[in-house]
């Protein structure tokens, strides 16, 4: 009768609504990461995964699932990188993610659809158009890395994590004289288990050698962050000079200004320098000092790291001026450089 077909419909929605909704895929599940993983967290997860589903290294007989794992990864991954997709997810689940969402009209709005080019988001999150060349040992096959070269494909390399980098401050006087630097670092570690990690401290020490530059770089290979399936990458400082109230640095030569009043400019003077080991040095000024003029000691400057020779010190000159003179001063001033 109609009032039984009409509950035998309205199961039957129901019924369909479950399989809808059971069929639904969850990303977090295909990419095995919690609802609260950070995007750091998704990016590990999508790395690990997408080595392990690649195409390229799977037998002949299993291609064709690792094939829809791969493209299933990446479309989670494509999702779940995206702040605004992963919101519509979160919320909506699958199907309000593709479907679209009501809007303040009750209107449907939106809908997502994936790229359908898992290769693309592969070689998007690896940074190159040829990541079978870092990836996978080297191995560059012509034309779509997914081309027909899968016979010739080798093992794949253990993936290494990015390099971090750091800011290593010295002052002029370290770089001048060289000293030991001791820092220490927070990096990631998995415990024995190889599915958890925690985070470990380590203090590395730094030999900064006479005459180094600003922008050296010092690396310690493999003390990164570890990852599962990721090898630790490095750990980088770059050095970076700290301003002096004096001196300088011009390549190799260290570059000294000395304030001297307008009589010593006029009159001579000597000039002691406090150097950047300890050391007074004594620079006499026999002339009359302009703006322009340069006082050069040779060999006082930094250590040239790839001859062994020692630049020069370059003395210059900032002539400080009175603020005030009397009526006197002046007229003695004009009838003295009148002559």
């Amino acid at each position: 009768n109609a009032e039984y077909m009409g509950i035998s419909f309205l199961s039957s929605l129901r019924c369909n609504e479950d399989i809808r909704h059971t069929m639904a895929r969850d990303y977090y599940v295909i990419l095995d990461v919690r609802r609260d993983a950070t995007d750091e967290d998704i990016k590990r997860a999508y790395r690990k995964l997408a080595m392990k589903w690649h195409p390229g290294k799977a037998a002949i007989g299993s291609r064709e699932e690792a094939s829809r794992m791969f493209r299933e990864v990446a479309e989670a991954y494509e999702v779940l990188s995206d702040p605004s997709r992963r919101a519509v997810f979160d919320q909506f689940g699958e199907d309000g993610l593709k479907e679209g969402v009501p809007d303040n009209h009750g209107d449907l709005r939106g809908g997502y659809r994936f790229s359908g080019n898992p290769e693309q988001v592969f070689e998007t999150f690896f940074g190159t158009n040829n990541p079978f060349a870092d990836v996978f040992g080297g191995i560059t096959t012509p034309g779509s890395m997914f081309g027909t070269g899968y016979g010739g494909v080798q093992s794949v390399e253990e993936v290494v994590g990015d390099a971090t980098e750091h800011e290593l401050l010295c002052t002029l006087a370290e770089l001048y004289n060289g000293c030991t630097k001791k820092v220490k670092i927070n990096r990631r570690r998995m415990n024995p288990d190889g599915k958890t990690s925690n985070v470990t401290e380590k203090v590395l020490t730094i030999e900064v050698v006479p005459g180094w530059r600003e922008g050296t770089k010092i690396t310690f290979t493999g003390e990164g962050d570890e990852a599962p399936g990721v090898k630790p990458g490095d750990v980088v400082f770059c050095l970076k000079a700290k301003a002096h109230d004096h001196f300088s640095r011009e390549g190799s030569d260290l570059v000294y200004v000395a304030d001297i009043s307008l009589l010593q400019a006029l009159t001579g003077t000597t000039v002691e320098v406090h150097t950047l080991d300890g050391r007074v040095l004594a620079v006499p000024v026999a002339e009359i000092v302009s703006p322009q003029l340069v006082k050069t000691i040779s060999g006082e400057g930094f250590v040239n790291t790839k001859t062994g020779c020692r630049g020069d010190l370059i003395v210059r000159f900032n002539i400080v001026f009175p603020t005030h003179l009397s009526d006197e001063q002046r007229s003695t001033l004009k009838s003295v450089l009148k002559r």
